[in-house]
């Protein structure tokens, strides 16, 4: 990477995590106040959130450096950087979605000026990114990936792991389905067109299948039991073998609610699971199938009887619905592979553990189905990859004095005389990285005296003051006396 000039340090930082390079004369100061202080970096979602992958949903708090991410151009790019801290969430609830973010994280959304004009905004400039707490319920509309996969896929097979994902199990090296009697007949003429090793048994209940051999091993793709349950790859399939594992998936559970008389009638197919992961992956599948999902999350008791008898039961229920036949008047629109859902409502949850990644190129990836936007601020990557740390009174310090240590041994380090653009320079004094004892910056020039000696030194600041004031805590240009920074600098690999 190229980084012999400011422009360079500058532009090369901002690119890092997908900022366009703003007007001149705006600087660093235009998005300053996002970017240097703790409590507001990086954005981030809850450890649950599903992140669409290249080998399917997968939870936030699985993703690590070089797993593939899908993004909002619609291709699947690298994760280069991944961080994790305490946060406030909100809990953004549109129509298909119920995505937990923080305030400041950034998702694809329009504004809608008046009724049915989303296509022309959307075709327009309307689209942007909005960060989650300035979104209302005041006409906004949240951008939803619209995945359509092309894999070729059994059907047969498809239809089979709806039904396994809707009543089935596995334990140890076998696997289950159960259903009722009068359904018995239809899973197992399924299960012998395929080819799959099974017996069947008789119940009071209803009737069971044990299956055995590969489709015990394959099943597995899509969860154990209940709580995690999924629908593995099923979004890269075509189009066929995602319908027929909707209809395996529905036929054990799914129920059609009609509402309304003739013409107006409308059909909803509802689906309830335990299971977010799941519920989620079927809204993504409904949306894929060009129908609009509805998405409810509900909480219950923890314990319910079932005849007679007192049974422990997950609290939080998902509730997934879908209009099969569609009314006249639609309240969802689709532009580029994008359903446009109004947005409910917004509402704090508390403080959880958060996570966010850096995405390649295209600084997006997709989070319960909703598009958003990667890691916050440039300087919060470049800190990232020069392993500064933000500790304590959110002040911008190394991690470790070891850090200062193996920057000598890589041969990273190097004397003040020689500082040029896109070292990290400092003054820390390695008494406490709890306390306001130390400095860190990123080069952007150096100015010279008339013998060529460095005398003065721009660069790149966040820190806050020694009372931790939130108006000393934004990212700045500053310039300082060279002897200011009397410790010492390294030039970390990236700056070569």
């Amino acid at each position: 990477m190229a980084t012999n000039t400011a422009v360079n340090v500058l532009a090369e930082a901002r690119k890092e995590v997908g900022y366009v390079e703003q007007p001149k004369g705006s600087n660093v100061t235009k998005f300053a106040p996002e970017a240097g202080h703790a409590n507001r970096q990086p954005w981030c979602v809850t450890g649950r959130t599903m992140i669409l992958t290249d080998s399917g949903l997968r939870p936030a708090d699985s993703i690590r450096i070089g797993d593939m991410l899908a993004t909002k151009e619609g291709r699947f790019r690298p994760v280069t950087a991944v961080a994790s801290r305490e946060a406030d969430v909100l809990r953004i609830h549109a129509q298909g979605s119920k995505l937990e973010i923080t305030a400041e994280h950034p998702i694809w959304a329009v504004k809608e000026r008046c009724t049915h004009t989303v296509a022309k905004l959307v075709d327009g400039v309307g689209a942007a990114w909005v960060s989650a707490g300035d979104l209302t319920s005041d006409g906004w509309r949240i951008g939803h990936a619209v995945v359509r996969g092309e894999r070729s896929m059994s059907t047969d097979l498809a239809y089979v792991f709806g039904i396994y994902v809707a009543d089935g199990w596995a334990s140890g090296s076998g696997a289950g389905l159960a259903d009722s009697h009068d359904q018995g007949d239809r899973i197992e003429k399924a299960l012998v067109e395929i080819g799959a090793p099974f017996r069947r048994y008789e119940r009071r209940t209803g009737v069971q299948f044990g299956l055995s051999g590969w489709l015990a091993k394959a099943v597995r793709a899509f969860g154990h039991d209940s709580l995690t349950k999924g629908i593995g790859d099923a979004l890269s399939w075509d189009r066929a073998a995602r319908e027929a594992f909707m209809a395996g998936y529905t036929l054990g559970d799914g129920h059609i609610d009609t509402t309304g008389v003739a013409l107006n009638a409308q059909h909803q197919m509802k689906c309830t699971t335990v299971s977010k992961p799941l519920a989620v992956g079927l809204a993504m599948l409904v949306r894929s199938l060009d129908l609009h999902p509805q998405m409810m999350r509900i909480e219950r008791e923890a314990t319910a009887v079932i005849e007679g008898r007192t049974v422990n039961q997950q609290q939080e229920v998902w509730l997934v619905s879908w209009t099969v036949r569609p009314p006249i008047k639609q309240q969802c629109i689709e532009i580029d592979n994008v359903l446009w859902t109004k947005l409910k409502r917004v509402e704090a949850i508390g403080r959880h553990t958060v996570y966010d990644f850096t995405v390649a190129e295209d600084h997006s990836f997709i989070a319960d189905g909703v598009i958003v936007h990667n890691c916050a601020s440039f300087i919060s990557a470049i800190l990232i990859r020069c392993h500064v740390l933000i500790k304590g009174n959110n002040v911008l310090v190394p991690s470790s004095r070891t850090m200062f240590e193996n920057a000598k041994k890589n041969g990273w380090a190097v004397p003040v005389s020689a500082l040029r653009a896109g070292d990290v320079i400092h003054n820390w004094r390695g008494i406490s990285i709890r306390k306001w004892q130390g400095h860190v910056a990123f080069v952007v020039r150096v100015i010279l005296d008339k013998k060529g000696r460095i005398v003065s030194v721009v660069t790149i600041e966040g820190n806050t003051d020694r009372s931790g004031s939130p108006t000393g805590g934004m990212v700045l240009e500053k310039t300082r006396s060279v002897a200011w920074w009397r410790i010492g600098a390294w030039r970390p690999p990236y700056a070569a």
